[in-house]
């Protein structure tokens, strides 16, 4: 089937793509989709994350990447059944009331130990890289780091990409969801773009969501110190990923007036416009 060219699309034809991805307990497991991490932990399951994945698409195919670190061997069983569950798919009635069960189309999936037994035998112990195509038929909004000059730099960043962290962090110092807002702009320009004619998706209901929700509990971020922090070229060095040398997350922030309110985070940067700018 042919499929437009992403040059004349519109932006109101665009489609949000999303992903589901489960972790058991004791199990231990990341994803990558085109080289840029979708989902990334220090610990152990069990945990489950779900969402857009639009910023890391590129219009037609795509590849992912499923890296199992670690599985719960099951009591009667050799194996667990969906130890880690990776799941792409869209949805097919996004305008479905809120009762209404949503209409799923699964576009590319991988559960262990499946992804397992697909490898040579040689290939198949711990810890294991799975790989695979994703397939877009849907149109889907060029990402802001696929056009972006490359760039060359060690695992201590630049002197403009410890300034681009360094804004992020102050926001939260500083406690404006505005200024927050501001730096990661690249970030939701993208997002409204993958969600054409969604308000709860503009950067005006995002602005009242982080105030309500999140800076009006007063966050508290870890300091800034970029002797822990790692700076990791991405995709020909059109994208910085951010880290923590000792695998926590470059972003860490608990709320003082509900603990249960946090933000933990690395960061996706790319240049733009002359400047490092945050998309993820």
């Amino acid at each position: 089937m042919a499929t437009e060219h992403p040059s004349t699309l519109t932006p109101l034809s665009f489609k949000p793509v999303f992903y589901s991805f489960l972790v058991q307990e004791k199990s231990w497991a990341r994803a990558w989709l085109n080289g840029l991490p979708l989902y990334r932990t220090p610990g152990l399951g069990p945990d489950s994350r779900s969402g857009t994945v639009n910023h890391l698409l590129v219009p037609g195919k795509n590849a992912f990447r499923v890296e199992v670190l670690k599985t719960r061997p099951a009591q009667n069983a050799p194996e667990m059944p969906d130890a880690v569950k990776l799941e792409f798919y869209e949805v097919l009635n996004p305008n479905a009331r809120e009762q209404e069960k949503l209409d799923r189309r699964v576009l590319a999936s991988a559960a262990w130990p499946q992804m397992k037994d697909a490898l040579e035998p040689r290939h198949r112990r711990l810890p294991l890289s799975y790989g695979a195509d994703l397939e877009v038929a849907v149109p889907v909004a060029v990402p802001p780091w696929l056009d972006a000059p490359p760039q060359s730099f060690g695992c201590a960043g630049t002197p403009e990409l410890q300034r681009a962290v360094t804004e992020v962090v102050q926001t939260f110092e500083e406690e404006r969801a505005t200024a927050f807002l501001d730096v990661i702009a690249l970030k939701l320009e993208h997002y409204a773009a993958a969600h054409p004619g969604v308000e709860a998706v503009s950067v005006k209901a995002a602005l009242r969501t982080f105030q309500d929700e999140f800076f009006a509990y007063r966050p508290r971020v870890r300091p800034l110190d970029f002797a822990e922090l790692h700076f990791e070229p991405l995709c020909d060095g059109r994208v910085a990923h951010v880290t923590r040398h000792d695998g926590g997350y470059a972003l860490e922030a608990v709320c003082e007036a509900d603990t249960k309110r946090r933000v933990e985070a690395d960061l996706l940067l790319t240049m733009r416009q002359g400047r490092w700018r945050v998309f993820a």
